[in-house]
């Protein structure tokens, strides 16, 4: 989602950058540049937006594509595309560790989901026996996922499913040797 969103900002931006300076000449452009000059002064600014890339104060660089905002109507433009993109950027690297959390608890099961799948019977059965160890820790998308293996029949090998049901007895006799208050 965050890297859709700067997919569209890198669409949107030169096109929005060229119409203002249509409109209201807010860019000073050497002559001689093509119609990609905007497209160049987006990713020149993307680069100095970017923390970890911004090689223009050290170096002493302008905009790789030779345009220059002029006025405060290019300077505004020009701030508000780098807000937006430090904005987005943020949001991926939210997202990224979100991910990375929900796959380290066990709520994201696709892997496993994906092993169970497949057609190697070892990484089906690391998969029950991943998903038996998220069970213990009473996550409850492992526990359904092994109930499914059960009642799936025709999906599964009868192997694959004995599998399951001694993890959901496993679960099960772990959670009734709990006090069901504290």
């Amino acid at each position: 989602e965050a890297m859709f969103a700067i997919a569209c900002i890198f669409l949107v931006a030169p096109l929005l950058f060229y119409r203002l300076d249509q409109a209201f000449v807010l860019f000073e452009k050497p002559d001689g540049l093509g119609p990609w000059a905007h497209a160049a002064y987006t990713l020149g600014e993307f680069l100095k937006a970017v923390p970890l890339l911004d090689y223009s104060e050290v170096y002493s660089v302008q905009n790789i594509s030779g345009i220059t905002a002029t006025g405060l109507g290019g300077r505004h433009a020009t701030f508000v595309f780098r807000m937006l993109m430090d904005l987005a950027l943020i949001a991926a690297v939210l997202q990224l560790l979100s991910v990375m959390e929900r796959v380290a608890s066990g709520r994201d099961l696709r892997r496993l989901q994906d092993m169970l799948d497949g057609d190697d019977d070892d990484a089906a059965q690391s998969a029950i026996k991943r998903l038996g160890q998220l069970g213990l820790r009473n996550q409850i998308n492992a526990q359904r996922a092994l109930v499914a293996v059960l009642d799936q029949t025709d999906r599964y090998p009868p192997e694959l499913r004995i599998e399951a049901a001694d993890a959901l007895q496993d679960i099960g006799d772990t959670l009734m040797d709990k006090p069901l208050l504290l």
